[in-house]
């Protein structure tokens, strides 16, 4: 996938090279960290600053997939958050909705949790308000610190967390491609809503539902000769499904 990150630290830094060495592309990071622009420009990654202006119009000619947030204290504009194609995820180390914002460790501990855990959600305009969408559990050790739990369980939750949500997202369409297909295909008002409340729920449909609800093949995957051709190839290019492929 074509990601720009977004962040600092040792942990920005640990992700950046987790999705290097999944093969995705990094195309940008969006920092003034020291640690994440120095090993950026290390791998020749261009860098934006934070002051950039119009980084949602410079990811939508990048043809970014995803946004990724890590260790990020700045809030992200929503003209930014959706001009990628999968759209903007975040990871807070706390079992969201629980210990929102920037002392999530912190209050997990002070709290006397024996549970704690790490969340990738959906950013939105809140702080750390968005539709939660992967979580990890652990227990946390009596006598453990912030500290402590941070560096034993939840710096490689976020790590993990991420290059999983990736990882599935590369077989699925986002919900917006899906809604535009529907709509392209000539579904009804009703249809388009009854089915965008089942994608809604989990944020992303895998192709075959996709191909299927629009009308390009019936419910046993065989594909309907009746599909004007000029059509369902441009639905299929825009799931990133290889027209030549498909005999209709």
């Amino acid at each position: 996938m074509r990601v720009v990150l977004v962040g600092g630290r040792s942990f920005a830094v640990a992700v950046l090279n987790d999705l290097l060495g999944q093969d995705h592309d990094v195309v940008a990071v969006w920092t003034d960290d020291d640690a994440l622009r120095s090993a950026a420009l290390e791998k020749g990654i261009l860098v934006w600053d934070p002051e950039s202006h119009n980084v949602g119009g410079r990811m939508r000619r990048l043809e970014v997939d995803v946004l990724v947030s890590a260790h990020n204290y700045r809030k992200i504009r929503k003209a930014a958050r959706e001009a990628p194609k999968y759209g903007a995820i975040g990871y807070h180390p706390s079992l969201l909705p629980k210990y929102r914002g920037k002392d999530g460790v912190e209050q997990t501990i002070a709290s006397g949790d024996k549970i704690g855990g790490g969340s990738i959600y959906q950013l939105d305009d809140g702080w750390d308000t968005g539709r939660v969408i992967k979580q990890r559990q652990c227990q946390v050790r009596e006598g453990w610190t912030a500290s402590d739990l941070w560096r034993e369980k939840l710096f490689g939750f976020g790590v993990a967390l991420i290059r999983e949500v990736l990882a599935e997202w590369e077989t699925q369409v986002p919900v917006k491609t899906m809604q535009k297909a529907m709509e392209l295909s000539g579904l009804n008002s009703a249809q388009v809503a009854y089915n965008m409340e089942w994608v809604n729920a989990r944020g992303s449909a895998d192709v075959s539902r996709v191909k299927r609800t629009i009308g390009l093949t019936d419910q046993h995957g065989v594909w309907r000769v009746t599909v004007e051709r000029e059509l369902a190839t441009r639905l299929l290019r825009a799931m990133h499904v290889d027209p030549v492929d498909v005999d209709m």
